[in-house]
């Protein structure tokens, strides 16, 4: 809000006129004396009288030039301010319908299981389940034995693993790229506005995904061709809620650098 100066300059004028005032009245007195002396040495006076006036100027030019350029900072700074809020609130009208368009492409995910036809949330869950088996199988005929459904641990190369999440991450391409996409270009959104803060959107984005989805989103990143999606998850702490004991592949957690503490 800006400050008001009313009184300041109503205290200023009155001090000028005063000061005017006394020096006509001064003048005036010494006019009307009959020696000559006493009026050459009024008359030398006036070039204090002048100085003093032109010194009263200065002042003043000086002290409207703060006064000035004070209000000039309170605008400004109120101008931001309003700039500012403008700008989340625009921020906030985008992300809450970009979070509304990651529910919907969300629903779109499907996945066939036999005859059923899965959707949403059970269709990630049933893909993550097929990576899982894929492991499975694969750690099996490395060991030659019996597949166990419930077993957690493979012997198998990380080189392996990414091989299994590119299968299985392209075969289902269709039905979750748009999903992912949604979600880097959320956390990009984020990252990109400097006048919010980011923490407060990501926790809201976290939230709104399920303990699989988290899992999934660690799979989907470590791959070759998400480098830069697996920069910005990990700058953001993206998996900070990540369930690494039940990860199908919990070693893959030491790749992100908010998890190793």
């Amino acid at each position: 809000m800006k400050d008001n100066n009313n009184g300041n300059i109503t205290f200023y004028v009155a001090s000028a006129v005063f000061i005017i005032i006394s020096v006509l009245g001064l003048t005036y007195m010494l006019q009307n004396s009959s020696s000559y002396d006493e009026r050459g040495t009024f008359g030398d006076m006036f070039g204090f009288a002048n100085a003093l006036f032109t010194g009263l100027s200065v002042v003043g030019l000086i002290a409207t030039i703060f006064l000035q350029r004070r209000d000039l900072n309170i605008q400004r700074t109120e101008l931001k301010r309003q700039t500012d809020s403008i700008q989340i609130q625009n921020f906030e009208n985008t992300f809450f319908q970009m979070m509304n368009i990651l529910f919907k492409v969300m629903e779109e995910v499907y996945f066939y299981d036999k005859e059923r036809r899965l959707q949403g949330r059970s269709a990630i869950s049933m893909i993550h389940y097929t990576i899982s088996r894929s492991a499975q199988v694969l750690s099996s005929q490395k060991e030659k034995r019996r597949i166990n459904i419930k077993q957690k641990t493979f012997n198998l190369t990380d080189t392996e693993i990414i091989n299994i999440l590119k299968d299985n991450f392209e075969s289902n391409k269709n039905q979750i790229e748009s999903y992912y996409r949604t979600i880097f270009n959320i956390v990009q959104m984020i990252d990109e506005n400097p006048f919010i803060n980011k923490r407060t959107y990501i926790n809201i984005l976290i939230s709104q995904l399920s303990r699989m989805e988290i899992m999934m989103l660690c799979y989907y990143v470590i791959l070759p061709d998400n480098t830069i999606n697996k920069e910005l998850i990990d700058k953001h702490k993206m998996l900070k809620d990540l369930d690494i004991e039940n990860m199908i592949f919990p070693n893959f957690a030491k790749e992100f650098k908010h998890l190793q503490n």
